[in-house]
């Protein structure tokens, strides 16, 4: 929701880059700027009134609201995207979780992508950076109206992907006690009766000195048993695999290796596999653990 005192912001013209376009999204996110108020051009000298200055202007001052980072002056590591973060973080806009969230799943790839600290696997990688990037008009005599258009075309697709990362990241706090929970009340297999981004909460919580094997989640039209893995990082590895005799099979030929009614498929990674039922599925997780303690 725009505040009553929503301020004006101006940013470079010409070509545009994420930091810019993402510094400007978390003020409107945040209700302190207006879209419509945004002016793209470099003639600061001739603007008035009281309104942040991004990633132009030579000058990073937050109390002044002026965040850019090209000049030699400034020697840290942000781009304008991490300038505005920060600001907002201690404004007490972001908390300190949000805050880390966005700088580990966003800003911190924008600022050192803008300022060339990537590496050339990154640079040569589709990314967040190179999307917005696309935006830019292929003719380099493309007009102020052609280029201002696509700035806001990448400012509406920038935008919507910042909305979806907060709801996600939203959405992955109010599961996490539920996690917690789980974790606490159980050993080998974690039963959840609901579907939920549990791998990331899981190692937040100290999954890594946890004995959870496996877990057990529904799954659209059925419930899935899935490893679980040694290290957050290594996410498709598995502290144990599900029995080599499963992989690949589905269906009929999957119940009679199984003997579980409603088999469905096990992936040929052995890192899951889909039941009917949550009965089954939980079958299938306790064969598991006895397929290893068999020594098999």
């Amino acid at each position: 929701m725009i505040h009553d005192k929503a301020l004006g912001a101006v940013v470079h013209d010409g070509p545009f880059h994420a930091d810019e376009i993402i510094a400007c999204v978390q003020l409107v996110y945040a209700g302190l700027l207006q879209k419509e108020k945004i002016c793209r051009t470099r003639e600061i000298h001739k603007l008035q009134g009281h309104q942040f200055v991004i990633d132009v202007g030579g000058e990073y001052d937050p109390s002044q609201l002026r965040f850019d980072h090209h000049q030699s002056s400034y020697t840290g590591q942000m781009s304008s995207a991490g300038m505005v973060a920060q600001f907002l973080y201690r404004k007490g806009v972001y908390d300190d979780s949000l805050y880390h969230f966005l700088r580990k799943d966003l800003m911190d790839h924008v600022d050192a992508f803008d300022n060339g600290r990537v590496s050339r696997e990154i640079l040569n990688t589709p990314t967040f950076s190179h999307v917005i990037e696309n935006f830019v008009p292929i003719q380099e005599n493309a007009s102020k109206k052609e280029m201002d258009h696509a700035f806001f075309l990448a400012f509406d697709f920038a935008y919507g992907h910042f909305d979806r990362l907060v709801k996600r990241y939203q959405f992955r706090q109010r599961c996490k006690q539920i996690i917690k929970q789980i974790m606490d009340s159980s050993k080998e297999i974690l039963i959840f009766d609901d579907m939920m981004p549990w791998l990331e909460n899981f190692f937040e919580l100290g999954g890594q000195d946890h004995p959870g094997l496996y877990i057990v989640m529904p799954v659209p039209n059925g419930w899935k048993v899935r490893v679980i893995p040694k290290t957050y990082e290594d996410r498709m590895g598995a502290r144990k695999d599900l029995p080599k005799s499963w992989g690949g099979l589905t269906d009929h030929e999957l119940e009679a290796v199984t003997k579980i009614p409603g088999a469905k498929f096990c992936h040929k990674g052995l890192f899951i596999a889909v039941f009917a039922t949550k009965e089954g599925a939980i079958e299938a997780a306790k064969k598991s653990l006895a397929y290893h303690e068999r020594g098999l």
